[in-house]
């Protein structure tokens, strides 16, 4: 098995790269509806956390809100 190892410099210049423009946000939900959308990520052959992120800004870039009030 060919494992890729990074040098140690290549990764203190990833963490580098990642503290200066990454971020994370999380959420709460209930697990039927998290377990809803890790399976249709699947699908799509995505992390949840891309279709997560894809999904929040197609919602942005197409002014899609929700009006109702969450319950």
């Amino acid at each position: 098995m060919n494992e890729h190892k990074l040098s140690d410099a290549k990764r203190r210049n990833n963490k580098k790269y990642d503290d200066l423009n990454m971020s994370q946000i999380g959420i709460k939900a209930k697990k039927e509806e998290i377990e809803k959308c890790k399976d249709y990520a699947q699908k799509l052959e995505i992390t949840p956390s891309k279709f997560a992120l894809k999904s929040m800004l197609y919602c942005i870039n197409n002014n899609i809100t929700f009006d109702k009030e969450e319950k």
